[in-house]
C-alpha cells in the first residue's frame, strides 16, 4: 500500500488556473473521489498525479519521494500507477487474455507468472471464462472490466480512474459501482476516482473531495458532505436541496430565527460558535427534501410548521417528489410513495430545526 500527498498543486493553461493551490493527503489504501462540474479541475489533477502533464507550482509526493514539482517530473511509466479511462481503450485485435497481459509482457515477466496473475485478475473482475474472446464479443460493462483488470494485473501502487463508468447504462453503472468498491477493498489499493456523478462518489469513496473552479470546496465522508455542506455550491451540487435566503431576526447560543426572502419564519438550530452573523445580516440555509415531514392536516409543533399548497407531484418509485408552495416559497418535499396527496390540495409541513443546515458561504 502507498501514501500519496499533493501539496499546493497549481496547473495553468494560458492565463487560467485549471487547478489552484490544491492540497490533499491520501492515506494508504484509501479510496478518494474527486467530484465537481465539468471544468472544475478534477481530471487535470488526476493527469498531474499520473505524470501526463507537468505541474506549474507545488509538488506531488509518493511514499515520501517527490514525483512531480515545478522542477522535476518522474515519467508516467516509472510511477507504478495504473489508469482506467472513460473510453475502454482495449485493443480490438487482442483477446481478453492478451489485453490484460500486455503490461506484464512489456515488463518481461515469466510466462507462468503472467498466466497466474492474469487468471487472478480475471476472477477478481468476474471475467473468468471470457479470456479467449475479443472486445467486439463483449458488452460495454465487460470491456470496462477488461480495462480494470489490465490496470490491476501489474499490481500498481496507485490506481487512477477517470469517469470509468460514464459510458455504461444506468443499471450496469450502479452494479459496477459496488463491484469497484468491493475490488478496491479486497486489494486495499490506494485509489483516486474522478466523476461528476455525486451518487457514484458516495457509493465508492472513503472520502469525497468536492471541487469548483480548480479549488477544493469541501473534503469529507459522504455523510458529512451531504448532511453538513460547507457552502451553497456543495449543498446544491451533492444531492437535492431547498436553498433558502433570509435575514437573521433573533439569535442565542444554540439557535437563530430567520425570515426568508419569501416570508417564511424559520428556526435553525446552529450554535453561535459556528459563526452565525448578527441580527439583520443575510444568511443561507439548506434543507434536504427528505428531511421535511409532510402531513394532510395541521401538525402540533411549536416551530417550523407551515401550511402550503401542493402545486406539483412526481412519482419516482419509492417516493413522491412534491412541490409545495408556502407563502411565496416553493419547497421540494420527498415523502414515501404510500403517502399520496392530491395536487392543488392543502398540506402541512414540519421542518425540524436540527435539519436546517446553516451555510457559512
Amino acid at each position: 500500500m502507498s501514501k500519496l500527498t499533493i501539496e499546493n498543486l497549481t496547473k495553468k493553461f494560458g492565463g487560467v488556473k485549471a487547478v489552484d493551490n490544491f492540497s490533499l493527503a491520501i492515506e494508504e489504501g484509501e479510496f478518494i473521489a474527486l467530484v465537481g462540474p465539468s471544468g472544475c479541475g478534477k481530471t487535470t489533477t488526476l493527469r498531474c498525479v499520473a505524470g501526463f502533464i507537468p505541474v506549474d507550482e507545488g509538488q506531488i509526493i509518493l511514499n515520501e519521494k517527490i514525483i512531480s514539482s515545478d522542477k522535476f517530473m518522474l515519467p508516467p511509466e516509472r510511477r507504478n500507477m495504473a489508469m482506467v479511462f472513460q473510453s475502454y481503450a482495449v485493443w480490438p485485435h487482442k483477446t481478453v487474455f492478451k489485453n490484460i497481459s500486455f503490461g506484464l509482457e512489456l515488463r518481461k515477466a515469466p510466462r507462468s507468472e503472467i498466466r497466474d496473475r492474469v487468471m487472478k485478475s480475471l476472477k477478481l473482475t468476474k471475467l473468468t471464462g471470457l479470456e479467449k474472446r475479443y472486445p467486439n464479443e463483449l458488452s460495454g460493462g465487460q470491456q470496462q472490466r477488461v480495462a480494470l483488470a489490465r490496470g490491476l494485473v501489474v499490481e500498481p501502487e496507485i490506481l487512477l480512474l477517470d469517469e470509468p463508468l460514464s459510458n455504461l447504462d444506468a443499471t450496469l453503472r450502479e452494479e459496477m459501482r459496488f463491484d469497484l468498491r468491493e475490488i478496491q477493498q479486497k486489494l486495499k489499493i490506494t485509489s483516486i476516482y474522478v466523476t461528476h456523478d455525486q451518487a457514484e462518489a458516495m457509493v465508492i469513496a472513503d472520502r469525497i473531495v468536492v471541487m469548483k473552479d480548480g479549488k477544493i470546496e469541501q473534503i469529507g465522508s459522504a455523510g458529512d458532505i451531504y448532511h453538513y455542506p460547507s457552502s451553497k455550491f456543495v449543498a446544491g451540487f451533492v444531492g437535492t436541496t431547498n436553498l433558502l435566503e433570509g435575514i437573521v431576526q433573533k439569535k442565542n447560543e444554540s439557535a437563530f430565527l430567520m425570515e426568508s426572502s419569501k416570508g417564511m419564519i424559520l428556526k435553525v438550530n446552529t450554535p453561535v460558535s459556528e459563526g452565525v452573523p448578527d441580527v439583520g445580516a443575510k444568511v443561507f440555509v439548506s434543507i434536504r427534501p427528505e428531511s421535511i415531514e409532510l402531513w394532510p392536516s395541521k401538525v402540533d409543533k411549536m416551530d417550523n410548521a407551515f401550511s402550503g399548497n401542493i402545486i406539483a407531484r412526481t412519482f419516482l418509485g419509492n417516493f413522491y417528489d412534491y412541490r409545495i408552495k408556502v407563502k411565496d416559497e416553493v419547497l421540494r418535499v420527498q415523502a414515501t410513495s404510500h403517502k399520496e396527496l392530491d395536487i392543488n390540495s392543502e398540506a402541512w409541513i414540519y421542518v425540524d430545526p436540527n435539519f436546517c443546515q446553516y451555510l457559512k458561504k
